[in-house]
């Protein structure tokens, strides 16, 4: 009976083993790499918004006295001119303030750094779109959308070519659809990393004001998540 015991137990580990391997992955982002720019005057990032995670600061001073950089609690040391220093560190989602000093704290510089909240759970959704250039111009099939690959049917249901515009704080979530003629019909790809809110406008905005003094509401956001 001790091979068939034996036998079952190695059965038992690779369906064990096959489960793990099917499960779905959700990773959290890679190190993100942020460049620094110190000046006597300013802190020039390459990026102020980020995917909350590890963030890799690399910091050039380019000042002709010695800096430091903080961010999250954590700080360079005094980084002589022209040289160079990388801080690695935490980042939770919202917003974390940034610092560059001189020797003694002098010459204080500030800024914020946005940590967004990263998809953890892609979804591939497809989201109807119609554009008349009138009142309420631009009707979404759906104002929440998960997370993840949205393509965007976008219809030209007015009188004027137009197209559409959307965009979002993160890195590369943004796209513009091509020039839609009327009665005609596109689509616009876009990959949305992080959660949050991202904002359309019209081609044409902003629109002629209309007899109530309103305006065509050719612009809004939608909720990512």
């Amino acid at each position: 009976m001790k091979p068939l015991v034996a036998g079952c137990a190695l059965v038992a580990a690779v369906a064990a083993v096959a489960a793990v391997a099917a499960a779905p992955s959700h990773a959290a982002p890679a190190r993100q790499r942020v460049a620094v720019t110190l000046t006597s005057r300013t802190v020039g990032l390459s990026t102020v918004n980020v995917l909350a995670g590890t963030i890799v600061f690399a910091v050039v001073n380019h000042s002709k006295v010695a800096r430091a950089f903080a961010i999250a609690g954590r700080r360079t040391p005094q980084i002589p001119a022209g040289r160079s220093a990388t801080l690695t560190v935490m980042l939770g989602t919202g917003f974390h303030e940034y610092t560059s000093v001189g020797r003694d704290r002098r010459g204080r510089i500030a800024g914020l750094v946005h940590a967004l909240a990263p998809c953890t759970e892609p979804v591939a959704t497809t989201v109807k779109v119609e554009m008349t250039q009138s009142p309420g111009s631009i009707a979404f099939s759906r104002t929440t959308i998960p997370c993840g690959t949205v393509t965007f049917v976008i219809t030209n249901a007015g009188t004027l070519v137009d197209k559409l515009r959307v965009y979002a704080d993160y890195r590369g979530e943004i796209g513009a659809s091509p020039q839609i003629a009327p009665g005609q019909t596109a689509t616009l790809v876009i990959r949305f990393l992080a959660k949050g809110i991202a904002s359309y406008v019209s081609d044409d905005f902003p629109p002629p004001e209309l007899e109530d003094g309103s305006m065509s509401g050719e612009q809004g956001q939608l909720a990512i998540g």
